[in-house]
């Protein structure tokens, strides 16, 4: 069985980033601030997860070539998070 991490990947220098497609990019930046909702996470961890997603995927917007679904996506997966919503897009 062959298996790849992502769609493609770019070279960062020191280490490799994978891209997911837009679709997974959403729920990468939606489920950390569900994290938050959680009583038993501790608040800084998700914090700490929000901001690594957002840094992740905002860097990575470069190196897509469809913007506009990767953008779509991250803030119906910010909106989403916020309302608490959860399961399959």
């Amino acid at each position: 069985m062959r298996h790849s991490i992502g769609e493609t990947s770019i070279n960062l220098g020191v280490m490799r980033g994978f891209i997911h497609s837009a679709q997974r990019s959403y729920y990468k930046v939606r489920n950390p601030f569900l994290l938050l909702r959680k009583a038993d996470i501790p608040k800084a961890l998700a914090v700490k997860e929000i901001v690594a997603a957002m840094v992740h995927q905002l860097l990575f917007i470069f190196a897509v070539k469809k913007k506009q679904d990767y953008i779509k996506s991250y803030m119906y997966g910010i909106l989403d998070g916020i309302k608490g919503i959860t399961g399959k897009k």
